[in-house]
């Protein structure tokens, strides 16, 4: 029925029309609920005023309309606050996830370098009649290695600096290039590293130790050991001890300087 005639009904029989509003806290819920399908946390706002438009229209039916609208903007909210969560936690298990595949593929690549020095003994071995070289420093130097062979790929502590590459050699810290001719130093240690193979000769026994992660370079604890045949393991902490205890009992043994763990 048109307004006018409603009113014109309405003079007659005393009532007054009143022509009812759609509700704007309607119409800002759904619209509320279908953005927060892309930004999650305003279909919060969408359901809370739905709710309040719904009360709104409920208390004032002779001037508001617009229910279905509200139910609507509740409806779309909820969903997408549904779709929010979801992802939110797809996100929480995807992300250590990843952390746990990097440093994986981190460690794999440790025990690569670490199987990398050791060959390269071989060959220094093949050139000093048998010995091993008394540092990783002169390993880098005699084999012409790059830097970040001796450089767990677990940590990032690198940072450019300035000074003279004998200094910095003088100092044990492991210095490259690059590609802008910028000096990087690996802080606070150097090589990452742990040499044990100093005073060690080929024909020592094979599973002596040569060279280890030092403590901390990986988050699990686990550390890869490099043995006088070239070969790598990854190891837990207690058996790392346990063949220290052995190698060092085989030094003893020999009359060489047992070398504590580091």
């Amino acid at each position: 029925m048109q307004p006018e005639i409603q009113n014109e009904m309405n003079r007659e029989t005393g009532n007054q029309y009143i022509e009812k509003k759609t509700s704007g806290l309607a119409v800002a819920s759904l619209v509320l609920g279908i953005i927060g399908i892309l930004l999650g946390p305003l279909a919060l706002i969408g359901l809370i005023l739905g709710v309040a438009a719904l009360i709104q229209i409920i208390r004032h039916p002779q001037r508001l309309q617009g229910q279905g609208l509200a139910i609507a903007g509740m409806c779309v909210s909820l969903a997408a606050l549904v779709l929010f969560s979801l992802f939110i936690s797809a996100i929480t298990m995807f992300i250590p996830a990843m952390g746990r595949a990097r440093e994986l593929a981190n460690q794999v690549k440790c025990a690569t370098q670490l199987n990398g020095i050791g060959k390269a003994i071989a060959l220094y071995q093949n050139d000093f009649g048998g010995a091993c070289p008394p540092d990783l420093q002169t390993l880098m130097a005699t084999e012409d290695l790059v830097p970040d062979m001796f450089i767990c790929p677990s940590i990032e502590i690198a940072e450019p600096v300035t000074g003279a590459k004998e200094e910095l050699e003088a100092r044990g810290q492991v210095w490259s290039l690059d590609n802008q001719g910028v000096m990087w130093v690996y802080f606070p240690e150097g090589i990452s590293f742990a040499y044990r193979g100093a005073d060690l000769t080929m024909n020592d026994p094979a599973d002596m130790i040569v060279a280890y992660d030092k403590a901390g370079n990986h988050p699990d604890g686990r550390r890869n050991v490099l043995f006088l045949d070239s070969h790598v393991k990854k190891m837990e902490e207690k058996e790392l001890l346990e063949l220290i205890d052995k190698d060092n009992e085989i030094r003893r043994q020999q009359g060489k300087v047992e070398i504590e763990v580091q």
